[in-house]
């Protein structure tokens, strides 16, 4: 999805030049105390610069219409104003998005919070997130690129440090 909306969004509002700003990490599930859950939060894409106010509202139908496609509602309007914009979605499953335009342009996808199986390697854990086994099915593509990408390293719990090294170009 994430690759999706940088793509469409650089060619119909940009050119927009997307940088990798901060990698996939991830937190426990406050909201369910006792549950050994997680949810990740997708690395984060910046593009130098701001929208212009003319190219705005195309871009937030841009990203309603992927995001839709995905299972997130509309997006609910954060911020509205000249040169300063901000909207919003979630989907069924606690996931959400952030897609903004100010000094820069920024977006960001995070999952809800989902259970994560014990003692599997990651790649197990990739071909269970593209088939929406035991993921949030709205971002499972989304990892299901970015887990296999992973070339060294395995996760065998939601509070282990994930070791390893990652190929930034598979995203």
């Amino acid at each position: 999805m994430q690759v999706l909306l940088r793509d469409q969004l650089s060619t119909e509002v940009g050119p927009l030049q997307w940088v990798n700003d901060q990698n996939l990490s991830g937190a426990g599930c406050a909201d369910f105390p006792g549950v050994d859950g997680q949810s990740l939060t997708l690395d984060s894409w910046t593009s130098e610069g701001n929208l212009s106010d003319a190219l705005w509202d195309r871009a937030v139908v841009i990203v309603a219409e992927i995001t839709g496609e995905y299972g997130f509602g509309a997006p609910e309007v954060v911020m509205d104003r000249p040169a300063d914009h901000e909207i919003r979605g979630t989907d069924p499953y606690g996931g959400g998005y952030q897609f903004g335009t100010a000094r820069n342009t920024v977006l960001m996808v995070s999952t809800g919070c989902h259970t994560c199986p014990r003692d599997e390697p990651l790649q197990t854990r990739s071909r269970k997130a593209a088939q929406n086994i035991w993921l949030v099915p709205a971002i499972a593509d989304s990892l299901s690129v970015i887990l296999p990408s992973i070339s060294k390293g395995q996760i065998n719990s939601c509070d282990d440090q994930w070791t390893g090294r990652r190929d930034d170009h598979a995203i």
